[in-house]
């Protein structure tokens, strides 16, 4: 029996797929757009940005700070070499 490519074969379901909330979609899913990468691209950006500021300002708070004093108007309480 011969089948027209316009009609589904037997078993056939002639709607799409739908999507399930939480559904990765596997090797079916949609790529991302070119605009959804960019822009996840610059988020990723800017919390490793943030991060570092605060990793940085933590360490110069609590671990070490570097100090130059210019003249010799300290020099009585600093321990010199």
């Amino acid at each position: 029996m011969a089948v027209s490519a316009r009609e589904p074969e037997e078993g056939q379901s002639t709607t799409p797929p739908t999507r399930r909330v939480g559904d990765s979609g596997g090797r079916h899913a949609a790529p991302a757009r070119a605009g959804s990468r960019g822009w996840r691209a610059l988020r990723e950006f800017v919390i490793v940005i943030v991060i570092a500021l605060a990793l940085s300002a933590f360490v110069r708070a609590f671990v070490a700070q570097a100090f130059y004093v210019p003249s010799a108007s300290m020099e009585r309480t600093l321990l010199v070499n």
